[in-house]
């Protein structure tokens, strides 16, 4: 058996990726199988479960290749402490807004989350680590909003109900664009929905 390079692994993983994309977008994650991914990856099922333990763990990896650049970006806001996080965070919420409209891997992802998936069964788990996402999320901003009370800032502000309010808009927007995107222009409007998001809590 010929032994493969660590290029040609990841390569069949990003594969399987993109097939599992393809095929959760078409048929829901529920009535999806490894054995149709398999087939549209060009790969063995075999080859799928070498680089995949279920649909939950591809599931996982598949919406972990959109978050985390996206998280690293999110982790750099929380860590300011100069008096223009907010300012930075606004405009975090705008260029998600705007790489939702204009990267179709994220929209894709993002479909699949939102409207071809139902967490029920072995998906329990990812539902689990996508509201302890969302939990981080929202403590980060309650404390940003905390450090700038401290600064003198938005003192009339409840910390834990702005970091409520952006969180559920950014949800709305989203879960509403990916259903009807013909409604919105999100990359030119995207900084004055923030705007108006952000006029609730300064």
């Amino acid at each position: 058996m010929v032994r493969r390079t660590k290029a040609e692994a990841e390569q069949t993983r990003e594969q399987i990726l993109d097939a599992a994309e393809a095929v959760f977008l078409e048929r829901g994650v529920a009535r999806a199988s490894l054995e149709e991914i398999a087939q549209v990856a060009g790969v063995t099922r075999g080859a799928v479960y070498w680089h995949f333990r279920n649909k939950a763990d591809l599931f996982d990896a598949m919406y972990c290749r959109v978050h985390l650049p996206m998280q690293d970006l999110f982790d750099q806001v929380m860590t300011l402490a100069d008096g223009g996080a907010v300012e930075a965070l606004k405009a975090f919420c705008a260029q998600s807004l705007q790489c939702l409209a204009t990267n179709s891997r994220r929209q894709r992802v993002y479909t699949i989350l939102f409207h071809r998936c139902e967490f029920v069964d072995g998906l329990r788990e990812s539902n689990n680590r996508l509201v302890a996402i969302r939990d981080s999320w929202l403590g980060s901003m309650e404390d940003l909003f905390r450090r700038e009370q401290s600064l003198g800032r938005l003192t009339d502000v409840c910390p834990r109900l702005a970091a409520i309010t952006i969180h559920t808009a950014m949800i709305g927007i989203y879960f509403d664009y990916l259903r009807s995107p013909h409604t919105y222009d999100l990359p030119a409007e995207a900084p004055r929905l923030i705007d108006l998001v952000f006029r609730c809590v300064d």
